[in-house]
């Protein structure tokens, strides 16, 4: 792991028969490197290393999210030019960025992040800031989980987290029975299923259609003008 304050740079690798690509990173206030491999012509793959317990998401595009407990911290990731990611750790926190052009627009593609945090450790707090489509994978501990998706968001989730905030504009489905959260707050504008296991508090506004299920003892509440049915499962 890198000393505070170190600057690494990319290292670009030599693929036969292309030129290797080279770039710096200058990230302040953060412990970070990264290694580029080169060689894709739709996008690049990132290796990076550093310590954060927190994650904040800015996309404004479209991303394969997966977040998982494992040996050490590492983020990799797949951009294209027209969809270009940018990271730093500030206060712990590891920040993504991901920007589109207009170009974007007319080729879309979902990008890869995926995200790798030691066992030992628990995120205090995962934020996403979503425009566009989201598909998330998250296995393992959680303090607070928070989407705030314009788009369309499928989730596949396992393991726990104390509180779990989702408003969605679009098409959400996401959860599972292996999922539990102390306290759940979803809100959907359009076409809303899930599946999810509360301790203290669900509570549910959609305005489109819905249908849930949901176990544990805990408060539910329904709001909103839309039509569907939450069931408690066994």
């Amino acid at each position: 792991m890198a000393k505070k304050g170190q600057i690494k740079h990319f290292a670009a690798c030599a693929i036969a028969g292309m030129s290797a690509l080279s770039a710096a990173a200058a990230l302040s206030s953060c412990d970070i490197s990264m290694e580029k491999e080169a060689g894709y012509t739709e996008g690049q793959l990132y290796a990076v290393e550093a310590e954060f317990s927190k994650i904040r998401i800015d996309a404004k595009g479209g991303i394969a999210l997966s977040i998982s407990y494992g040996g050490d911290f590492s983020v990799s990731y797949a951009e294209s030019e027209q969809e270009k990611f940018t990271f730093s750790v500030e206060d712990e926190t590891l920040v993504v960025v991901q920007r589109r052009t207009i170009g974007s627009l007319l080729d879309y593609k979902s990008k890869a992040l995926n995200i790798v945090v030691p066992a030992a450790n628990k995120i205090a707090s995962l934020t996403a800031d979503i425009e566009g489509q989201i598909d998330c994978t998250l296995q393992g501990e959680y303090g607070l989980l928070s989407f705030d998706v314009d788009g369309d968001m499928k989730g596949s989730f396992s393991g726990s987290a104390d509180q779990l905030t989702i408003d969605c504009d679009g098409t959400l489905r996401f959860g599972s029975k292996r999922f539990a959260a102390d306290t759940g707050r979803i809100d959907c504008d359009g076409v809303l299923k899930f599946e999810v296991t509360c301790n203290a508090l669900l509570d549910v506004t959609c305005d489109g259609t819905y249908e849930g299920t949901y176990y544990g003892d805990c408060l539910l509440e329904k709001k909103g003008a839309g039509v569907g049915k939450i069931t408690k499962g066994e």
